[in-house]
C-alpha cells in the first residue's frame, strides 16, 4: 500500500488533513497501489500544494477537482507519470513536455510538481477546449483560471495552454511547427509526446505527430475509445508510419455519455478489438534505429473496463532506466513487444 505521506504535507488549512488523508486512503486501495506506491504519494503531496496554492478560492476548487474524478486522474495517468520521471532522470538537458488532449491538464499538473525543474523546459496543454488568450472564457471552454493569471508564475515549471484541434492537419502542421520542430541548442532534451485517454482516431495523430518530428524522443500513449463504426461502413483504411489496416478490423459502437453512463455492447465484448487496435498502433510506430517500442498492460480500469494500455516508444538509443523501470513495474501484466511478441511478466 501507498507510504503514509501526511506528515511531509506543511501547514495543513483546515479540512486539508482529512481531504489529504481521503485521497491517501482511496490511493491505497486503487489498482496499482503495490507497483505505483511511490507516485501515488508524491501524487496526495502535489495535491496539498494546489490546495494550498488555490486557497481562498473555493469556486475554482470546486470547479477544477472532483474528488472521484481526481483519484481516477491519478490512477490512469501513473504508469505514464512513473515512466517520464525515469526518462527524465536519465536525460541531463532539458526537455519539452507536450501533453495531448490534456482536459483540465491534470497530467501536467502532477508532472510540474514532481519532476526536477531544471531538466524540464516547460509544460504545453493542448486541447482544442481552450480558449484563445484573446477571448472571454465562455461555458464551452475548460476554464484556464487555475493556469493563467495570478497562478501562471506559480507552478514549478511553466504550464502553457495551446488551443490545438488534432482532428485538423492544418492544425497539426501549426502544432508541429510551433512545439515540435525547434531545437533549442545543445541543451535541448527533446519532446516527451504524451497522450492520455485519446478517443478514437486520435491516436492515430499521436503516433503521426511522433514519427513526423525527430525532435519527439519519447511517446507515451494511453489509447481510449475505438474508432467509431462510421469508418467501418465507409471501407476505410488508416494508415501510420509504414502500416496500413482496415477500420473494419477495429471500429466499434459504444462510449460514455452524460453522468458516465456506457452506451454500447458489453464492454468486455470490445476487448479483443482493443487489443488489436493497440496493436496496430505500435506497428505504426516508426522509432528509428536503435529505438524501442512496446505496448504494456496495466490494470487501472475495473468494473469492466478494458482500456488498461500503455505504448511507449523512444527514438534512437535506447534509455535504460526508461525501459527496466518498466520491466520492474510490469508486476503480473504483460509486455507485447513489437511484431507481437510476448515478453512474460517475471
Amino acid at each position: 500500500t501507498a507510504p503514509r505521506l501526511l506528515s511531509s504535507v506543511a501547514v495543513p488549512a483546515p479540512g486539508e488533513f482529512a481531504f489529504l488523508a481521503w485521497l491517501e486512503g482511496e490511493l491505497a486501495e486503487a489498482p496499482g497501489s503495490d507497483v505505483y506506491s511511490d507516485v501515488y504519494a508524491d501524487a496526495v503531496a502535489s495535491v496539498g500544494r494546489w490546495r494550498r496554492r488555490y486557497r481562498g478560492n473555493q469556486a475554482l476548487w470546486r470547479r477544477l477537482l472532483r474528488p472521484e474524478r481526481l483519484v481516477k486522474e491519478i490512477v490512469e495517468t501513473a504508469p505514464v507519470i512513473a515512466a517520464v520521471r525515469d526518462y527524465v532522470a536519465a536525460e541531463p538537458r532539458r526537455v519539452t513536455i507536450v501533453d495531448l488532449c490534456c482536459g483540465k491538464g491534470y497530467l501536467s499538473m502532477l508532472l510540474a510538481e514532481m519532476l526536477p525543474t531544471d531538466r524540464v523546459r516547460g509544460c504545453v496543454l493542448v486541447d482544442n477546449a481552450w480558449p484563445r488568450h484573446d477571448v472571454a472564457v465562455q461555458d464551452k471552454h475548460i476554464n484556464p483560471e487555475h493556469l493563467w493569471g495570478r497562478y501562471a508564475d506559480a507552478w514549478p515549471v511553466p504550464l502553457c495552454t495551446s488551443k490545438i484541434d488534432l482532428k485538423k492537419r492544418c492544425s497539426l502542421k501549426a502544432l508541429g511547427e510551433r512545439w515540435l520542430s525547434a531545437e533549442e541548442g545543445e541543451e535541448d532534451g527533446g519532446v516527451l509526446l504524451l497522450g492520455v485517454h485519446l478517443c478514437g482516431t486520435l491516436s492515430l495523430r499521436a503516433v503521426e505527430l511522433f514519427n513526423s518530428h525527430p525532435r519527439c524522443t519519447f511517446l507515451a500513449l494511453k489509447p481510449c475509445c475505438l474508432p467509431p463504426p462510421v469508418h467501418a461502413r465507409r471501407g476505410d483504411f488508416f494508415e501510420i508510419g509504414r502500416h496500413r489496416f482496415a477500420a473494419a478490423d477495429v471500429a466499434a459502437a459504444g462510449g460514455f455519455q452524460a453522468g458516465g453512463v456506457w452506451r454500447g455492447p458489453p464492454r468486455s465484448h470490445l476487448a479483443a478489438r482493443f487489443e488489436r487496435w493497440t496493436g496496430h498502433l505500435l506497428q505504426g510506430i516508426e522509432s528509428g534505429q536503435g529505438g524501442a517500442s512496446a505496448v504494456e498492460e496495466r490494470r487501472v480500469q475495473v468494473r469492466g473496463g478494458f482500456q488498461n494500455a500503455f505504448i511507449f516508444a523512444e527514438r534512437g538509443a535506447r534509455t535504460p532506466r526508461l525501459w527496466d523501470g518498466l520491466a520492474a513495474r510490469r508486476a503480473g501484466g504483460v509486455t507485447r513487444l513489437r511484431g507481437g511478441a510476448l515478453a512474460p511478466s517475471r
